[in-house]
């Protein structure tokens, strides 16, 4: 449960919970299970703080410092975290929903199971972050850093991927059904077993891939307008 003198502080004010954080650096922030749904937390200071399973749906967490925060199980629907730093975050299993997390940091953040459906992660920064299993069908990844990332088994049917770098990217078994890949960056990645469709990449910018049994494949040119590598097969037009 979440310590009651905290919660009383952090629940008086940003600027409050944020001077006593200052004079506190050393104190564990324990909020598990808080409700705090519809809360404004901009700019509030949450670094490691332990937010298992609490309660975030609709709150303002834009430009908050969750850096190495718990928020496993967390129930953060719909909430605003544009520009917030989750570097290292644990987001196992949280509900992410429709929350706005453009140009967030999620740098090795373990979002394993995670539910981003609709989540707006424009811009965000998911450079070896883990999502395996994770739901972001419809999300927007647009111009999004997931070099290194692990998305092995991650539903992304219906996910905007356009300009987003997936170089070196884990996408075995993903799902792509639906999803735009418009001048997206595949190179190096893992493509075994990935389900997509032939007509959802165009201008790919991918040097070269990794196939089944690890097989790697080389491209004559950079960039090419379609590429299927569906059951295991491989088809590429080139451009003009």
């Amino acid at each position: 449960m979440a310590n009651p003198e905290q919660l009383k502080i952090l629940k008086s004010g940003v600027a409050a919970w944020n001077e006593w954080r200052l004079k506190n650096p050393t104190e564990k922030i324990y909020l598990t299970q808080a409700n705090l749904e519809y809360t404004n937390l901009k700019d509030t200071n949450l670094q490691e703080a332990n937010l298992f399973r609490a309660k975030l749906q609709g709150a303002k967490l834009d430009g908050a410092d969750l850096f190495h925060a718990n928020l496993q199980d967390a129930k953060i629907r719909d909430a605003d975290l544009e520009a917030t730093n989750l570097l290292l975050a644990h987001l196992d299993s949280a509900n992410l929903c429709e929350a706005n997390l453009k140009d967030a940091n999620l740098q090795c953040a373990s979002l394993k199971g995670t539910y981003l459906h609709k989540a707006n992660l424009n811009g965000a920064k998911l450079q070896n972050a883990n999502l395996k299993n994770a739901d972001l069908s419809t999300a927007n990844l647009k111009a999004a850093g997931l070099q290194d990332a692990y998305l092995s088994e991650a539903i992304l049917s219906g996910a905007t991927l356009d300009k987003a770098n997936l170089s070196n990217a884990n996408l075995v078994g993903t799902r792509l059904w639906g999803a735009t890949l418009h001048k997206t960056i595949l190179t190096g990645a893992e493509l075994f077993e990935t389900q997509m469709a032939k007509w959802e990449l165009k201008d790919v910018t991918c040097e070269y891939a990794f196939f089944e049994n690890g097989e790697k494949v080389e491209f004559k040119s950079g960039e090419f307008e379609r590429l299927y590598a569906g059951n295991n097969v491989i088809e590429i037009e080139y451009q003009d």
